[in-house]
Parts: C-alpha cells; structure tokens; sequence
C-alpha cells in the first residue's frame, strides 16, 4: 500500500524524503503515475506533496526533477497538478546545479509535452 514495486527493491514513499542513493526515483514516479492512470492515487498524492514542501531538501528535489524529467513522456493533463507543484518550487535562491536541473527538467516537459505551453 504504502510502497512501489521498483524492480526487485521495494521503495517505500514514507522515506523519499531521505537523501538514500538507493531510491529510484524515476521508477517511483513512474509507478505513481501509472497507479493514479488506473485509478490509485495514494501514491502521486505523496510525491506531489514531497514537491511541495518547503522543507524538502534540494537534493532530493534535484532527484525528483530529474525523475520528471525521465517520465516526461507520462505527463499528460490528468496528471498537471504534478507539473503545477514543481513550476512553484522557488529555484531563484538555489544553488546553480539545481537551477540547471530545474531548467533541465522543464525544458524536457515542454519539449514532450506541448499542453505544458502557454500560446503568447
């Protein structure tokens, strides 16, 4: 219930907001995203809210961009509040490798996903 099946490890999202290299992100993302298409959506709730705490530490946030920006393929419009959260994250005061990794990501999303643009 409370974990995602990545592989043979099992990830439990009570712990995301750790710094553990052992976490796969994107697998987890991409379990939550697959989850809430069918329906579930425990899981994307957790990691919407792990983006939007504000005590989240840059370094997992740096993992979790990066995760979105894997499954940028997956973001369609039933998952845009996952995609609103993180344009909110405040990377004006973050260090450069997690500006590049925010502007990374979002580049990735809009260039995957169009619906992410807003016409001039």
């Amino acid at each position: 219930p409370d974990s995602a099946q990545t592989g043979s490890n099992s990830v439990s999202l009570e712990r995301m907001d750790t710094e553990s290299s052992d976490i796969d992100y994107a697998g987890t993302l991409t379990i939550a995203l697959t989850e809430r298409s069918q329906g579930s959506t425990e899981n994307y709730a957790r990691i919407t809210k792990e983006l939007s705490r504000k005590d989240t530490s840059d370094a997992v946030l740096i993992r979790w961009l990066e995760a979105l920006k894997s499954c940028s393929a997956l973001l369609d419009k039933k998952v845009e509040p996952i995609v609103g959260v993180t344009l909110k994250i405040d990377w004006t005061s973050k260090e450069d490798d997690f500006v590049a990794t925010f502007v990374d990501c979002l580049v990735e999303v809009v260039s995957t996903k169009s619906i992410y643009v807003n016409p001039c």
